[in-house]
C-alpha cells in the first residue's frame, strides 16, 4: 500500500434510504460536479474521489445500506492506510458505520475510535425504539452497538466504538433516540436547553455522590475508573482536536480559493478587455478601407472627366481627393 500522506480521498455515496440520486442522495454528486476536487487541491495537494455503488442492483433499505457499510469500509481502510484523508460523503448519516468500521480496520493496534457527533438528531434509534422505521435515525446507535448485532457482523473490519468517547453536539429534539441517550451513564451532549441556552451534561452528572470508600481496593478501583475516564477523554479530545483541525483547513481553503478566483476573474476580465480592443481596431481598420476606396472610386471618377474635358470637371475637388490620398496612403506621390 503506497503512502499518500497529506492526500484527500472523497468517498461518494449518492444514496438515500436504500435509493439512488434521489433527495440528499443527489447530494454527494452534485458536490463532485461542482469542482469540489479543485477546491480541495490547494498547494497542489492530491485529490483522488469515487462513487460507491451498492453491489446488489435489487435495492432494499436495509440491506442496501449494510451493503454501503461495507463498500465505505473498505474503501475508507485502504485511503486511511495509506496516509490520505478520508472524506465520505454520502445521503445518509448512518454511513458513518462504514467509515468508522474502515478507520478500526486501517489502526495499527486495538486503540479506541471516538465520534464527535454534530446533528440536530442523535439518530440513536433503535428497532425496538423507532417510530419511523427509518435506518438513517440509528446510525448512531449502530456504532456504540445498539441494535443490529447480527447485520454489523457482515460489515468488514467493524468494531463497536465506546459510548464514553460519543461526543453528540447540537442537539434541538429530546425524543425518542435523544432522550435515551441523554438518560446513558455514558453519555455527553453540548446542545440547547430548549430555553435558547447551552448545556453540557452527561450521564454521570445525575449520578448521586456517593460517600467516600475507605483506603485500599475501593480507591484502586475508583483510580482505575478515573484513569479509564481520562483515557476515554483523550480520545474524544483527540476527536474533537482533529475536527476542529479539519474546519480551520476548510476556512483557509476557502478564503485561498476566494483569493484564486478573484485572480482568475483580474485574469479574464483583463483578456476581455484585449479581445474587445482588439474587435475595436478591427473595426476601424474596416472602416479606414471603406473610405480609402470610396476616395480611390470619386478620385477615378473625377480623372475620368478631366481626361474626357467634361463640364461637370471639378478641379478643387479633385486636388481635395488628391490630398486624402496622400494623406492615406502617406505618399506625396499622387499625380
Amino acid at each position: 500500500m503506497g503512502t499518500r500522506a497529506g492526500a484527500i480521498s472523497i468517498f461518494a455515496v449518492p444514496y438515500d434510504s436504500g435509493h439512488r440520486g434521489v433527495r440528499m442522495g443527489r447530494g454527494p454528486e452534485h458536490l463532485l460536479s461542482n469542482d469540489l476536487e479543485d477546491a480541495l487541491a490547494v498547494n497542489r495537494r492530491e485529490v483522488r474521489s469515487e462513487i460507491l455503488e451498492a453491489p446488489d442492483p435489487f435495492r432494499a433499505e436495509i440491506s442496501t445500506a449494510f451493503e454501503l457499510f461495507g463498500e465505505v469500509a473498505h474503501g475508507v481502510r485502504e485511503a486511511a492506510g495509506s496516509g490520505a484523508f478520508p472524506l465520505v460523503l454520502s445521503g445518509n448519516c448512518n454511513a458513518t458505520v462504514g467509515a468508522v468500521a474502515g478507520l478500526a480496520g486501517a489502526a495499527a493496534n486495538e486503540e479506541e475510535s471516538g465520534i464527535v457527533w454534530f446533528d440536530g438528531h442523535t439518530d440513536f434509534n433503535t428497532p425496538e425504539t423507532t417510530s419511523t422505521g427509518s435506518l438513517d435515525g440509528m446510525g448512531l446507535a449502530i456504532a456504540v452497538g445498539q441494535g443490529w448485532a447480527n447485520m454489523t457482523h457482515t460489515i468488514p473490519y467493524f468494531r463497536l466504538v465506546q459510548e464514553a468517547n460519543v461526543v453528540f453536539v447540537g442537539g434541538r429534539d429530546a425524543w425518542g433516540g435523544t432522550a435515551r441517550m441523554c438518560r446513558s451513564p455514558l453519555c455527553h451532549t453540548v446542545g440547547h436547553d430548549g430555553r435558547g441556552g447551552t448545556q453540557r451534561r452527561s450521564g454521570t452528572d445525575r449520578t448521586p455522590d456517593r460517600p467516600r470508600r475507605r483506603e485500599g481496593i475501593g480507591d484502586q478501583r475508583g483510580g482505575g475508573q478515573r484513569a479509564g475516564n481520562v483515557r476515554r477523554w483523550g480520545v474524544v479530545t483527540t476527536a474533537i482536536a482533529n475536527l476542529v483541525g479539519v474546519i480551520i483547513g476548510s476556512v483557509l481553503t476557502a478564503l485561498l480559493n476566494l483569493y484564486l478566483q478573484r485572480e482568475a476573474d483580474k485574469r479574464r476580465w483583463k483578456r476581455e478587455d484585449e479581445l474587445q480592443q482588439q474587435q475595436w481596431k478591427r473595426e476601424d481598420q474596416t472602416r479606414f478601407q471603406a473610405d480609402r476606396m470610396r476616395i480611390y472610386r470619386d478620385f477615378l471618377v473625377e480623372a475620368r472627366r478631366a481626361r474626357n474635358l467634361e463640364p461637370t470637371f471639378d478641379e478643387e475637388r479633385m486636388q481635395r481627393m488628391v490630398g486624402e490620398i496622400e494623406l492615406i496612403s502617406g505618399s506625396s506621390n499622387v499625380v
